[in-house]
């Protein structure tokens, strides 16, 4: 097979890896695909189409096939019912894709449940900026609040049109009604024109860790608890961006204004909580930051450290990701280390029994330790590493 040497800027490569990651494929598979459909090569049959039928089957659908034909005013569509009916009666099965080829696949409940996240996530998110004071929704600024707002699907995109006609089923059932207006704002029935999906699964990702962080707090349960503030807010809306243009594309004072917000690149910001706590309770959190502190030489992670109301909280995220397998809090009265059961699964599952044994229990959600021994850490250390292969 020859070689082709292509020139690309940064930022393009970025989106690019970025698609290929969301397809499960690399970046030479993406590409050759796509100079495949530019030259029109054959599309191979579908394979999600019944290789058999039964005999009641196949005369059901062939009547079926044959009432179309029937009440069909054009031509040619009612002889391509005939031929429909014909393949099916006489039981062709190789043709079968041409039956049920204009029929789309199957969405996985696991792609439904993704969509509920994402409109459950912006409703939270919409909900919480219209709640904010006048000073604080003029100081998130109107390019983050927009980032913030639900903006469609490609629908130039196979997997995004069918998550944007899945949207279009469930406001028209009067569910997450609240996105119908915000369609009619979008335009052609909410088509984006450009890929939105591998942002909101960044923006989820950081979402989830702040909703997860606030559940286990004292904010209560009323309804207006679960409202994020407008320092939250701004860190969902800084993962808008591609990974690697995020600090390129602020001004100076863009990034002085993201710091002191609360979330803070490195993690000089923990240590200095940190120095403000009784001897005692130092020691364990500095060993923790001199850990966290050697995966990023390791080039294993970037740290990044939130300041919330009351706590401090290290993150080592994933790179290219705004999540991580732990998080580790410093906080006035209790410090503790948070792990992210999702995250192991999708990341690290190989990892998952040796961090278990070191930490005495099952890695489930909301599960957290005020202990930190050496043999975690080392697990820890691994399953870290398990990510990069």
């Amino acid at each position: 097979m020859a070689a082709v040497t292509i020139r690309l800027d940064d930022d393009t490569r970025e989106e690019l890896e970025e698609i290929a990651r969301t397809r499960g494929v690399t970046l030479s598979v993406l590409l050759r695909d796509q100079i495949d459909a530019l030259l029109g090569r054959q599309v191979p049959m579908r394979d999600d189409a019944p290789h058999a039928l039964s005999f009641q089957q196949r005369q059901l659908l062939a009547q079926q096939s044959e009432i179309l034909a029937l009440l069909q005013t054009d031509k040619s569509e009612a002889q391509h019912h005939h031929s429909m009916a014909e393949v099916l009666r006489e039981g062709y099965a190789g043709e079968y894709d041409k039956v049920f080829g204009g029929m789309p696949s199957e969405m996985s409940r696991s792609e439904c449940k993704l969509l509920w996240d994402i409109l459950d996530m912006f409703r939270v998110l919409s909900t919480s900026i219209d709640r904010l004071s006048a000073d604080d929704r003029a100081a998130l600024g109107d390019r983050d609040e927009e980032r913030l707002r639900f903006a469609g699907f490609d629908l130039n995109d196979s997997r995004e049109g069918r998550l944007l006609g899945y949207v279009r089923h469930l406001v028209d059932t009067d569910r997450w009604t609240e996105i119908k207006p915000r369609l009619a704002e979008i335009g052609d029935g909410g088509n984006s024109h450009s890929r939105c999906l591998p942002a909101y699964e960044r923006m989820l990702a950081a979402y989830t860790l702040i909703f997860e962080d606030n559940a286990k707090g004292e904010r209560g349960h009323s309804m207006d608890s679960w409202l994020f503030n407008i320092n939250e807010l701004r860190q969902v809306a800084e993962t808008w961006a591609w990974p690697g243009r995020r600090m390129r594309e602020l001004s100076g004072a863009e990034v002085t204004a993201r710091q002191s917000s609360g979330m803070h690149p490195g993690s000089a910001e923990f240590r200095a909580a940190i120095a403000t706590l009784p001897p005692a309770r130092r020691d364990a959190l500095n060993l923790l930051a001199d850990w966290a502190e050697t995966l990023e030489r390791e080039g294993l992670v970037r740290l990044f450290t939130a300041r919330g109301n009351s706590d401090t909280t290290l993150r080592p995220y994933l790179l290219a990701k705004d999540a991580g397998l732990v998080s580790i809090v410093c906080g006035p009265r209790s410090s503790f280390m948070q792990f992210w059961p999702s995250v192991f699964q999708r990341r690290a599952p190989h990892s998952i029994p040796a961090v278990e044994a070191a930490l005495g229990a099952e890695l489930k959600q909301g599960i957290s330790t005020h202990e930190f021994p050496e043999p975690l850490l080392d697990a820890l250390t691994l399953a870290y590493r398990e990510t990069a292969d």
